[in-house]
């Protein structure tokens, strides 16, 4: 009987300091967590803050600063209405708040994650419209159009988290030799739901929270990478072929330009008065003596210098077919 009383008392004693260390650890833990949620509260709502005051702006208003902007929201709700909440669950043994805050704060903290998965999900379907189908989605890519795929999203996300919320409620109960309340599932912590119920609750949470859009996202992902690398670029393949043949018979293409140049501003000149001077002279020229071919060589004629002075159009076809003829002797 002796022995008995001895191991209960030492058994009551190992409870004791369990529970000594538990509330010791739970104190600290009740002072760093709120300290650290606090820092993260200001930082997030500022940034987020100045996010939102960027993205307004007029010149920067397309689908991706749309959905920004959604995402924005959604951390900016989760930040202010979950956070605090949380870190005063941390703070306190027990719910210190009314009853109908607990089913509120897990309703918001569920729809807030949901709305930041959903509108990263949606700016993946964004950058694939805009990579693989760029200009067929111009029309769908605006903010119009975005806010709307928002506005069912989170409907659709608010409703289907109603039930959510419904079964979360208040459970009491007693911890060592103290009352305690916590905000909980309370027929999965009083271990009256079946592990069906268990178990849908979790895998639809896991699912749709974060392996269905995690999936979305990989495959739009895939396919862009894969647009983009099987996308025919110069310098590969067939198009290298036709590059290369194009570069060698350029010399060929500009030469024959240059002949097509010089004939038809040669043909220009001799139908113009001019040419017919020119005729002209060049018959006085082959009668005349070597003397006199220097000299009308070396000596331009009144009558010509007057022509071009007269006649500009002229002036520019001369000047034209001078600088053919040093081109096509380059």
């Amino acid at each position: 009987m002796a022995n008995v009383s001895h191991n209960d008392a030492l058994l009551r004693q190992r409870i004791m300091q369990f529970y000594n260390d538990t509330r010791a650890f739970e104190q600290m833990v009740g002072v760093i967590i709120p300290t650290i949620f606090s820092i993260v509260i200001v930082i997030g709502v500022l940034g987020n803050a100045l996010v939102i005051l960027v993205a307004l702006n007029r010149q920067m208003r397309n689908s991706t600063n749309t959905l920004i902007i959604g995402l924005t929201i959604s951390d900016l709700m989760f930040l202010t209405l979950c956070v605090p909440f949380t870190a005063i669950d941390y703070a306190y043994p027990v719910w210190v708040l009314p009853t109908w805050t607990c089913n509120m704060i897990n309703y918001l903290q569920h729809a807030s994650a949901y709305f930041s998965v959903w509108t990263l999900t949606l700016m993946a379907a964004d950058r694939f419209l805009a990579v693989c189908y760029p200009v067929e989605s111009m029309t769908l890519r605006n903010p119009a159009n975005t806010c709307i795929a928002l506005i069912i999203v989170y409907t659709i996300i608010l409703l289907s988290q109603i039930q959510v919320g419904k079964i979360h409620d208040v459970y009491n109960y007693t911890f060592v030799i103290e009352n305690r309340s916590a905000c909980s599932i309370v027929s999965i912590a009083k271990g009256e739901a079946t592990v069906t119920e268990a178990r849908i609750y979790f895998f639809s949470f896991n699912i749709f929270g974060y392996l269905l859009p995690l999936g979305i996202t990989c495959i739009l992902y895939y396919l862009m990478l894969k647009r983009l690398w099987y996308t025919p670029r110069p310098g590969n393949g067939s198009n290298n072929k036709a590059m290369t043949g194009s570069v060698r018979s350029r010399p060929e293409t500009i030469r024959a330009k240059r002949k097509q140049i010089v004939t038809e501003s040669s043909s220009l000149l001799l139908k113009s008065p001019m040419g017919a001077s020119s005729n002209g002279i060049t018959d006085t020229v082959s009668d005349s003596t070597p003397s006199s071919i220097n000299k009308l060589n070396h000596r331009p004629t009144s009558s010509l210098v007057g022509r071009l002075r007269r006649n500009p159009r002229e002036h520019r076809i001369a000047q034209r077919t001078r600088t053919c003829d040093e081109i096509s002797s380059t």
